[in-house]
């Protein structure tokens, strides 16, 4: 038998390479992480020993309160430009809709931007929200996938589709399983 032949890391290695190989993994980190003296070591070994996951990881840096200040911080900024020149990909998560989130997205360049829910509650009722989502839009790089988090309700999805037609860039959206089953039952029909 294989397992017996083969360390049992060999054979979590070749699961995954399988998966990887037409996978992006999300993966949520603190900014306490990324600055951490031991993090550029850790991410080195880890391609070393995994190269497939290279260009296949997302990471998607928490917005911790009690972490903001190292937002601003010299090595934050360094360890992001690692990841990227590592080929990884990197999300901000939970952004609300602010100036302070659009000065991140222009300093950080996220290859992702993830909008907290409370951008999407009551979407199809506020004209502030479509307008400042739209915003957000229009000062963000082209490169960037805005995705809107939270989505429970039809009108609301329908609102952010509309008000945000696919162009040059997709706005995705994470919706509740509701929702999901309602657009998977439409594509099925």
């Amino acid at each position: 038998m294989n397992l017996i032949k083969y360390p049992l890391l060999m054979h979590l290695k070749d699961i995954l390479n399988l998966i990887m190989r037409n996978t992006t993994l999300f993966t949520n980190i603190f900014p306490s992480t990324l600055v951490h003296p031991n993090f550029p070591e850790f991410i080195r070994r880890l391609v070393q020993d995994y190269p497939i996951i290279k260009g296949r990881v997302v990471f998607e840096i928490n917005e911790e309160p009690i972490e903001l200040g190292i937002w601003d911080a010299d090595a934050f900024l360094g360890r992001i430009n690692l990841l990227k020149e590592m080929d990884f990909q990197v999300a901000l998560d939970d952004l609300k809709l602010s100036l302070i989130s659009v000065k991140k997205i222009l300093k950080y360049s996220p290859d992702f931007v993830k909008l907290d829910r409370s951008c999407s509650k009551n979407l199809a009722h506020s004209i502030n929200k479509q307008n400042a989502i739209q915003s957000l839009l229009s000062k963000s790089q082209n490169n960037v996938v805005i995705v809107l988090e939270g989505i429970e309700k039809e009108e609301n999805l329908l609102t952010a589709s509309y008000r945000n037609p696919c162009s040059t860039r997709i706005l995705h959206l994470e919706t509740t399983s509701f929702i999901s089953k309602k657009i998977q039952n439409i594509i099925k029909d």
